[in-house]
């Protein structure tokens, strides 16, 4: 009962978030996230079923709705409570706490367990995260014919579409990774208290979730709070002054950047490790370099295969052929946020380092642990939706047809971050 309960919120959120929109085609805007929200509640009754892959049928979504049910299981004796790792000895559930507390929250709500409760919530997580997208480059100039057209290609592309049809976590590391951003630029343009709280917030829940891109998603926002973009010197100078005074005062009476800078350098040379770079390379879709057992050996090809693959004269399993499709758009949105970027080199340079600061350490990252092209697929779906965002910027809003700017942080800034807050509780 929950389930379809949580299913029909979904619905509504989604309404009341993209019905304050007020650019022209909001109707066609709703339906679209309507019928993307649709799509992938009715992809969750079969997919987990159809062996698309070389290992069969299935995924790391089932871990997270067992932990779920692990979890609603302790509720009952213990009580409601955030659980971590520590409690059942689990290094999944260290890592990954938010996803499987949630869909324990859903599991015991409906007294069993509830797939499309559960993907519900993750559904409303890519929906959400690809409308905001949406606005965010509307809001940065791009066109509103162009930006429509890149959010369907978002919502629609089969790597996102799978990974959100189901209760993988990819849902919400797309939310927080992207909202992070966003709020980036945002605070670039205008500073506000409400939205560097809302980006904190982004933050936290990305750290329960795929820790080590807080790493990575902090940059633009450090750059944001900063105001490169301001008019005047003081702006920066002050923000510089506070995050100096800031950083003293943790350094000195805390371990919080000691211990992130551990996790960090754990995270890294796990994930670089010879023994999980061997194991991640076993499979249908495994690949191996003459690296010398050195992270940054071979360094090219590693690249052009963390971007690119799969490529379309490799063969493999069933859902290797889809990914192909998959690569086909991103190949395209590549393509578009190449002249993105060429455009903002011209004029509007620091705009392009704060996309910049993000996409490379990503990048360079993800290509020293690349073993897999299954799994790169799915890790770089953040890099894609924000290649994404920049690629709208290829095709700016003509000037005969732009009207009065509307800051970020206005109504429907606000509105969506309301939808995603619920979304996530």
């Amino acid at each position: 009962m929950i389930g379809i309960v949580l299913a029909l919120v979904g619905f509504v959120i989604l309404h009341l978030v993209s019905g304050k929109d007020r650019v022209e085609g909001r109707f066609t805007v709703v339906w679209v996230l309507q019928s993307a929200y649709t799509l992938r509640l009715i992809l969750q009754s079969f997919l987990r079923d159809i062996p698309f892959f070389s290992h069969g049928a299935g995924g790391d979504c089932m871990t997270y709705e067992f932990y779920g049910q692990l979890i609603a299981t302790e509720w009952e004796h213990t009580g409601v409570h955030y659980v971590t790792g520590s409690e059942f000895d689990s290094r999944v559930l260290t890592q990954t706490s938010l996803p499987m507390n949630v869909f324990g929250m859903v599991i015991y709500l409906n007294g069993g367990p509830t797939r499309l409760g559960c993907t519900a919530i993750v559904a409303l997580c890519a929906c959400l995260t690809c409308y905001n997208l949406y606005l965010l480059a509307l809001e940065l100039g791009a066109s509103q014919p162009f930006a429509f057209k890149v959010m369907v290609l978002t919502l629609f592309g089969p790597a996102i579409l799978m990974y959100t049809s189901d209760t993988y976590k990819d849902g919400f590391v797309a939310l927080f990774t992207t909202a992070a951003v966003g709020y980036a630029f945002r605070l670039a343009h205008r500073f506000s208290w409400r939205q560097a709280c809302f980006a904190a917030l982004c933050l936290f829940g990305l750290w329960q979730v795929r820790y080590y891109l807080v790493f990575v998603s902090v940059l633009p926002l450090i750059v944001g709070i900063t105001g490169l973009k301001s008019r005047t010197i003081w702006r920066p100078l002050a923000v510089c002054g506070v995050l100096c005074a800031i950083g003293a005062a943790t350094v000195g009476y805390s371990q919080v950047l000691e211990t992130a800078a551990e996790k960090a350098e754990d995270a890294f040379t796990m994930g670089t490790s010879e023994v999980v770079v061997q194991d991640n390379a076993t499979g249908g879709s495994g690949v191996t370099f003459n690296d010398g057992g050195r992270a940054f050996g071979a360094f090219g090809p590693k690249v052009a295969y963390m971007l690119f693959s799969p490529f379309p004269w490799q063969s493999g399993s069933i859902g290797f052929q889809i990914g192909k499709l998959d690569a086909l758009i991103w190949y395209y949105l590549a393509y578009r946020a190449f002249v993105g970027a060429r455009r903002l080199l011209r004029e509007n340079i620091a705009l392009l380092l704060m996309f910049l600061i993000f996409l490379l350490p990503v990048v360079v990252a993800y290509s020293a642990s690349m073993s897999n092209i299954g799994l790169i697929v799915r890790q770089r779906i953040p890099l894609v939706l924000i290649c994404a965002l920049l690629a709208t910027l290829s095709e700016p809003a003509p000037r005969t047809q732009e009207g009065p700017e509307e800051a970020p942080g206005s109504d429907r800034e606000a509105s969506f971050a309301a939808g995603s807050t619920a979304a996530v509780h």
